[in-house]
């Protein structure tokens, strides 16, 4: 080991799977992380979302053409940070695919590889048998024909030229960071005082002489002054329930099938339409696919009207909004509600059927058994609750999914029910071939049925 390369006296014991390095700066740089590639935007968000599936403990993310997310699990350091080496390494190969195999100070063999500036999963492993490292770099080469081999004659000057300055996107982050464990460690002793708090104040009250307490009691209400107080109330909640219009859903799928799939260089990969009070809330995710994409074109191709906003140096995001035609559940659903059983059955059997016939274009359909819509129940002069009279009509939901082409949907143009459509999502992909059942486009829909009709 020479003056370049130090052992990192200072750091905690970590996992055999990695390996670490202290050069002359603050930073201790790592070796061994696990890598995987991130679709679509939010990357620190996913990131963080797939080390704490893994139970990691910290992460980073990074990459040129393509975002990789690198977590593994370390000790936390104290006035340094960790830092991927991997990511480095990945600067150097802004073009192409490159592999390299470096000799560690502590004798094991490092294996990584970039392509185009991006960190390749299952590489930054280590090797004890040299033999084993060559075999995975030449799998590597036969998987990848244009990967050229770096070559590394000295392997302290090497890491010293990768390793010497990082950058602040190398660094890896606390999935958990140290004041948020702290807190979670106040609020558990704040919990455990409040129940010894709770158990002498009981104990106190138990040792307290008894003075028999008169219940509260409901002034007596006659059957139509319950059944007009129940009344009030369900209508004054089915006036806050809103639905919508059967013309809704093509009013939303237009806007969404208006979407360019390219925007000078950046390719959609999702967009999303979610339901608010009195509009439709859209965000479409692109991610940059070729060298000459930057954001200030992209910029110039924004629709008037419409939001961007940009995730470093591969995302973009264009925010709209759909004007949404909802009208109350009361002007839809009378009361009082006659004829019960039939109302069901219409449900069941017309708007079921209805399903099933278009069932066929979709990759999936669900409709969920049905629940009764939970009621606040009106209270007395006392603030005591009403109990519910025998004529109160239930009202019922169901939740409803479907997926399947973006196509296809014009077949929900108007449902036979009273619907509230929740969220729309709309994906790219490339299926193996075409069908009714694929298709490049493809979407998600979820919301709920309402019973009766």
């Amino acid at each position: 080991m020479s003056k370049h390369t130090s052992s990192a006296m200072t750091v905690p014991p970590v996992p055999t799977r990695y390996a670490h390095l202290s050069m002359d700066g603050e930073a201790v740089w790592l070796f061994g992380l696990h890598w995987t590639p991130l679709i679509g935007g939010h990357a620190d968000r996913q990131a963080r979302a797939r080390a704490r599936r893994a139970q990691a403990t910290h992460y980073v993310w990074g990459g040129e053409r393509g975002i990789v997310a690198g977590y593994g699990q370390l000790p936390t350091l104290h006035a340094r940070q960790w830092c991927a080496a991997a990511l480095a390494f990945a600067r150097t190969c802004p073009e192409g695919i490159a592999a390299a195999l470096v000799p560690l100070p502590d004798g094991r063999m490092w294996f990584i590889a970039a392509q185009e500036g991006t960190v390749i999963a299952r590489t930054d492993t280590l090797f004890e048998d040299p033999a084993e490292a060559h075999a995975a770099l030449e799998a590597l080469v036969r998987v990848l024909p244009g990967c050229r081999t770096v070559d590394v004659p000295d392997a302290d000057a090497f890491l010293h030229a990768l390793c010497g300055k990082p950058a602040t996107q190398w660094a890896l982050r606390a999935v958990q960071p140290a004041w948020l464990r702290m807190v979670r460690r106040f609020k558990v002793g704040l919990g455990l005082g409040a129940t010894a708090v709770v158990v002498v104040a009981l104990v106190w009250r138990a040792l307290q002489p008894a003075h028999p307490i008169e219940p509260p009691r409901s002034k007596t209400l006659s059957a139509a002054q319950r059944a007009l107080l129940w009344h009030s109330a369900v209508q004054q909640q089915w006036g806050a329930t809103q639905v919508h219009l059967p013309d809704e859903l093509r009013r939303v799928m237009g806007s969404l099938e208006r979407l360019p799939i390219d925007v000078a260089g950046w390719g959609l990969r999702q967009a999303t339409c979610r339901a608010a009070t009195t509009v439709w809330r859209c965000e479409a995710q692109f991610v940059r696919d070729v060298s000459t994409a930057t954001n200030a074109l992209f910029n110039t191709r924004v629709p008037p009207g419409w939001g961007v906003r940009f995730d470093l140096l591969q995302g973009a995001a264009l925010t709209w909004t759909v004007p949404s035609a909802v009208t109350p559940l009361r002007a839809v659903v009378t009361w009082p509600q006659r004829e019960t059983q039939r109302h069901e059955q219409a449900v069941d059997v017309q708007f079921a059927s209805h399903m099933q016939r278009i069932g066929a274009a979709f990759t999936h359909v669900s409709l969920s058994a049905r629940q009764a819509v939970p009621l606040i129940p009106p209270v007395d002069a006392t603030g005591l609750p009403i109990a519910r009279t025998a004529a109160m009509p239930e009202l019922w939901q169901r939740a409803l999914r479907l997926e399947g082409p973006l196509r296809s949907f014009a077949l929900l143009a108007h449902p036979p029910a009273t619907i509230a459509w929740h969220e729309i999502t709309v994906g790219v992909d490339t299926p193996p071939d075409v069908s009714i059942k694929l298709s490049p486009l493809t979407a998600r829909l979820t919301g709920l049925v309402y019973d009766p009709l």
